[in-house]
């Protein structure tokens, strides 16, 4: 589990990467209780609520690559591909990635819909 520091500290490294590379010194976080809510039908097929998982996995996918190209020259799926093979050998790719996530979150719950 990450510590409050630990978490602190990405974000401020994050911060600082952003200033660098775009010269924004305000950043806007969502909110950590802010979540996309898949609500199931006990009807929905599995077929079904994959393809919605999908799609929106994919949607976010689209937001983080366009924002990583404009900011690093290169996709957030090759970057975050290359750091995850060697980590050791791609250590500037994690502060970056870091960015990313904290600029575009995505957290997915499921959630059964009340009666």
């Amino acid at each position: 589990m990450i510590s409050a520091q630990d978490e602190w500290l990405k974000k401020e490294k994050a911060i600082q990467l952003l200033i660098a590379q775009t010269g924004i010194t305000e950043l806007r976080e969502i909110d950590k209780q802010a979540h996309i809510k898949i609500v199931v039908q006990k009807e929905t097929t599995y077929g079904i609520y994959t393809q919605i998982h999908n799609e929106i996995e994919e949607a976010l996918n689209t937001l983080k690559n366009k924002k990583c190209k404009e900011l690093f020259g290169e996709s957030y799926t090759h970057m975050k591909f290359r750091y995850n093979q060697n980590p050791d050998e791609n250590p500037d790719d994690k502060p970056k990635i870091d960015l990313i996530n904290i600029l575009y979150p995505g957290k997915i719950i499921e959630v059964e819909p009340k009666n």
